[in-house]
């Protein structure tokens, strides 16, 4: 069993370093999707030191990171669905935000994971009102639509909670306006 993180990242060589930092050596990998989801992007991919913080942080971290260019632009839930498919059935997934850092990693999560039963957890985000589902079992149907996990057309159901919070501090990036139109904050 491997937990692997997943990032969208465009643009955020800026806040990106602390993100890794905050999951080195609590994942198995770290694999991070560039691509734009912004109405009238100036570039399809990042244009800043994203790659080059990717590819610096794996030199001497503990855990490898990686980094793929997703076809651009997309919508979350695609760029979601999209990074998520080359992970191995029954891996869990760990989705995190290229400017969200994690604050508490509870002890016991790998136990947990080992011997679960669940389909997925949700954590605790700060400042958050919604459980969002951001560690699941991969399984083969698996997409990601509207911060819903879903598995052969399903929502996941009700999930537990786990110990791990995260911080999202929503001033740290200039954000754009997303292609996807939605109303929640603006990402990667």
């Amino acid at each position: 069993m491997k937990i692997i993180a997943v990032i969208l990242v465009y643009n955020c060589g800026d806040v990106l370093l602390n993100t890794l930092k905050s999951i080195d050596g609590k994942v198995d990998e770290i694999h991070c999707y560039d691509t734009c989801w912004l109405i009238s992007p100036k570039t399809l991919h990042s244009s800043d030191n994203t790659k080059t913080v990717i590819e610096n942080f794996s030199i001497t971290s503990k855990t490898k990171a990686d980094y793929t260019e997703l076809p651009s632009p997309m919508s979350e839930g695609h760029a979601r669905t999209a990074s998520i498919k080359n992970i191995n059935d029954g891996d869990w997934v760990f989705v995190i935000d290229s400017d969200e850092v994690v604050t508490v990693w509870g002890d016991d999560i790998r136990s947990i994971l080992e011997t679960s039963n669940e389909k997925g957890y949700f954590w605790f985000m700060e400042f958050s009102l919604f459980k969002l589902c951001r560690l699941f079992k991969k399984t083969k149907d698996m997409g990601y639509f509207f911060c819903t996990v879903m598995s052969g057309g399903k929502s996941l159901g009700e999930l537990r909670a786990i110990n791990i919070n995260i911080h999202h501090d929503y001033n740290k990036r200039k954000h754009e306006k997303r292609a996807s139109g939605t109303a929640q904050r603006p990402h990667p």
